[in-house]
């Protein structure tokens, strides 16, 4: 038998809907300020919560995982929610992201992004 959890009880009215609003509304908080600014502002892939001080960098996967959904997704995230907050991110994103070469393909910039190299180099 498990024993009861020692503390305060209290019954409260909670409503069985979740505020969709305020969770966008949080999730720009986070995207729009766990980026690098001198890197186009780009968001954060690789955190480590269990050193002291936790710690968080870029790897080569933020610009083809988080990069893209993100990017995404914040705009949808904004109508949802209203937000206006760090509006410079989506003004950074969309100049970034919308570098789209004339031959119709979507390259990833390499040049300035020291952590891109282990996409590209040879694993054979």
């Amino acid at each position: 038998m498990v024993p009861a959890a020692r503390g305060v009880y209290n019954d409260a009215l909670i409503p069985d809907t979740l505020d969709l609003a305020a969770r966008a509304g949080l999730w720009i908080s986070m995207a729009t300020q766990f980026l690098r600014e001198d890197a186009d502002y780009e968001p954060l892939d690789l955190a480590r919560f269990d050193l002291e001080p936790a710690r968080a960098s870029l790897c080569g996967n933020s610009v083809i995982c988080a990069f893209p959904k993100f990017s995404e997704s914040l705009p949808l995230m904004r109508l949802m929610s209203g937000s206006r907050q760090n509006l410079i991110v989506d003004q950074r994103w969309l100049s970034v992201s919308c570098t789209v070469s004339p031959d119709g393909l979507y390259y990833i910039p390499v040049v300035g992004r020291p952590w891109t190299r282990s996409l590209f180099m040879d694993h054979s």
